[in-house]
């Protein structure tokens, strides 16, 4: 039921972004005439004055997940290894596009609705796991960040759907589907390697602890199956590296989007505040005002009741350097900071979920009414 819920709301979100931005599905891909050129396909609308967003370029993969080519399909790749590292959701929407001879356009809306149901079912099934109503998935699926991805045809979805897929097995016991789990989450969008790293940092200390010797045997088991995502991300790093040249990997070529700066957020909390109004910039900049303070709001939550989580310690470890990630960029456009602390939201809506006091329950429920306001925004304006 949880899982219907979610479809539905999916769908209903997809309608009204595709009335308000001229009934085309490609426009969800913000496509500018800067890398879109004359000859591109009809399907992917065309904006001007604009650099567009990412979602032009998962389109221009999608088109094939594979490609040498720095131009094709008359589309151009801005940072071509940047983008092509994050192949999970191209490479899904091709096959889509493939067998079911579907619009391009309407494949990559059609993954990442499939991918919120997922989220939903899986939510909903860690929700009961740790004694709470199985309603708690529709909060974990409308996640800010997976309902921004969604507008824009973006990785957040399919990475978690496949991430909580890989959590809940993990959880089981069942590691090995785990580790396939978390090998397609990492290929959809490499940052989920940071919650990865905090749970095999657990683990490798249990293993040098010593104890029991079956606690040292699944430890190392423990171990090797995160190893798997890690070295196969890290092998088709290199493979893109090899194919596009440079000299840095493509997850470092992001123009010093990745490391741990973390005064950004405070240099940059109050970005653009002084211009808040009732012009249509001016009650955006409020809003991502409004956002910043809800995104360190849930962080305080989450960081003051790791101990009372009945979650697993590694998934906590995990966590930590998830927010410590989205502490690394500028907090200025909502869809930067918002989308680069997507694991530490999604993971702390989990954690949160295995706690029994009910301020976890008000922080959840306040992160379904963010994503309220942002389901209406980017419905309607952005």
């Amino acid at each position: 039921m949880v899982a219907a819920v979610v479809g539905a709301l999916a769908a209903l979100f997809v309608a009204a972004r595709d009335i308000s931005h001229g009934g085309h599905l490609g426009s969800f891909a913000l496509a500018s005439n800067v890398f879109v050129h004359p000859g591109a396909s009809t399907d992917l609308p065309v904006h001007t004055g604009t650099n567009g967003y990412d979602g032009q370029f998962y389109y221009r993969l999608a088109l094939n997940p594979l490609t040498h080519q720095v131009t094709a399909f008359h589309i151009t790749l801005d940072n071509p290894p940047y983008r092509q590292q994050r192949v999970g959701l191209p490479a899904t929407a091709w096959a889509i596009r493939e067998v079911f001879r579907a619009p391009t356009s309407l494949a990559l809306v059609l993954v990442n609705v499939f991918a919120l149901v997922v989220v939903g079912w899986a939510g909903a099934t860690w929700a009961r796991k740790y004694g709470r109503s199985t309603w708690w998935g529709i909060a974990v699926a409308a996640s800010p960040a997976l309902v921004m991805a969604l507008a824009r045809d973006l990785t957040e979805p399919l990475a978690t759907a496949a991430l909580i897929v890989g959590l809940l097995s993990w959880t089981s016991g069942r590691r090995w589907v785990a580790s396939i789990a978390f090998t397609a989450a990492v290929l959809c969008r490499e940052t989920v390697l940071v919650v990865l790293l905090g749970m095999g940092v657990w683990c490798l200390v249990q293993l040098l602890r010593g104890g029991a010797r079956g606690v040292r045997r699944t430890s190392a088991l423990q171990i090797l199956a995160l190893c798997v995502p890690a070295a196969i991300e890290v092998g088709w790093q290199l493979h893109v590296k090899e194919v596009w040249g440079g000299n840095k990997l493509p997850t470092l070529s992001g123009n010093g989007q990745v490391g741990f700066g973390l005064l950004r957020p405070v240099r940059s909390f109050f970005f653009n505040a002084s211009d808040i109004g009732l012009s249509h910039q001016g009650i955006l900049d409020g809003i991502w005002l409004a956002e910043r303070f809800l995104l360190l709001g849930l962080l305080i939550v989450v960081a003051s009741g790791l101990l009372r989580s009945a979650a697993p310690p590694e998934l906590r470890l995990g966590w930590v350097l998830a927010a410590l990630l989205g502490l690394s960029v500028a907090w200025n456009q909502d869809v930067e900071f918002v989308r680069a602390a997507n694991e530490a939201i999604v993971v702390g809506q989990l954690l949160l979920l295995a706690r029994k006091d009910r301020v976890a329950g008000v922080a959840v429920t306040g992160i379904a009414g963010w994503s309220v306001l942002v389901a209406a925004v980017y419905a309607a304006a952005l």
